[in-house]
C-alpha cells in the first residue's frame, strides 16, 4: 500500500494531471485517510510510525527552538495526532499552554484514549508537523 504510489510519480507529474490527484490516489482510487479507514491495521502503523519519529524528534525541537517556547503564551501542534509533541513541549514549559489540531476522526480517537488538550482551540503560535 505504502511503496506502490510511488509507480504512479511520473503519471502525477506530467502535466496531465488536470485532476490533481496524488500518487497514492492514483494508485488506489481514494485518499490515503480514506484508506486507513477501510484498513485500520495500515492506519495504526502509520500512526504508530509518526508517534515513534515525533519521539525521537521532539527532544532535538525542544533544544533548538528553546527559547522560542520560553516566550510562547500558548502553541497548537497542527496534525497531533495523539498529542506526544505538544505534551512533550508543556512539560518542559508549563507556562505554555498546548493544545492539538488534528483531523475529527484522529481528535475523537485522543479524546477516547484520555488525552487531554485535543481538539480545536484558537491559539497564534504554531508548531508544524510535516513528516510525509
Amino acid at each position: 500500500m505504502a511503496i506502490a504510489p510511488w509507480h504512479c510519480l511520473d503519471a502525477v507529474l506530467d502535466g496531465n494531471n488536470t485532476n490533481n490527484l496524488t500518487p497514492f490516489e492514483k494508485k488506489h482510487g481514494c485518499k490515503l485517510w480514506e484508506a486507513f479507514s477501510k484498513q485500520p491495521r495500515m492506519g495504526k502503523m502509520f500512526y504508530d510510525a509518526m508517534a515513534a519519529e515525533t519521539m525521537a524528534l521532539i527532544p532535538a525541537v525542544i533544544k533548538v527552538w528553546q527559547a522560542t517556547f520560553q516566550r510562547t503564551g500558548s502553541l497548537v501542534d497542527v496534525g497531533g495526532a495523539m498529542g506526544i509533541g505538544a505534551s512533550s513541549i508543556a512539560a518542559e514549559f508549563p507556562h505554555a499552554k498546548c493544545s492539538v489540531l488534528d483531523r475529527p476522526d484522529v481528535v475523537a480517537v485522543a479524546q477516547l484514549a484520555g488525552c487531554p488538550n485535543v481538539g480545536f482551540p484558537p491559539r497564534r503560535h504554531v508548531h508544524v508537523h510535516t513528516p510525509c
